[in-house]
Order: C-alpha cells, then structure tokens, then sequence
C-alpha cells in the first residue's frame, strides 16, 4: 500500500521489469522480481521456482502475472 504512489507514477515515466534467479542453500531456485524507474529500483516479490518446469513459457507467464499486479 506504501509503494502505491510510486507504482503510480509508472505510467507517466516508464518502468522497466527485471529478474533474477539464485538458488538458497538446499539448491532450491528462486526469481526476483524488480521494477526499475527513473528515480531508482524497488523490490517487487521472490517466487519459490521448486518443482516447476523451468522452461520460457513458465517464467514467461510468471512475468506476465507480474506485470499485472
């Protein structure tokens, strides 16, 4: 609720959407989400990616459902 009026402003500016993924310790692979703005980046959501197919079409449809929130 307290990134509302920066998530706002992304309309007029512009915002770019980028991910990451790492895996933790017991090899279990996740992706971060980061919006990026002209004022700087912001953390969006981590995704636990365990035992989904990792293949374009799911990180695809996972980008999209991102991009929609």
């Amino acid at each position: 609720m307290l990134l509302q009026p920066i998530k706002g402003t992304w309309k007029d500016i512009g915002v770019t959407i980028t991910i990451d993924g790492w895996g933790d310790p017991t090899r279990k692979p996740f992706i971060n989400f980061m919006a990026t703005y002209g004022k700087g980046s912001m953390f969006l959501k981590v995704v636990n990616f365990f035992g989904q197919v990792k293949d374009k079409f799911s990180v695809a449809n996972l980008m999209k459902e991102v991009i929609d929130e």
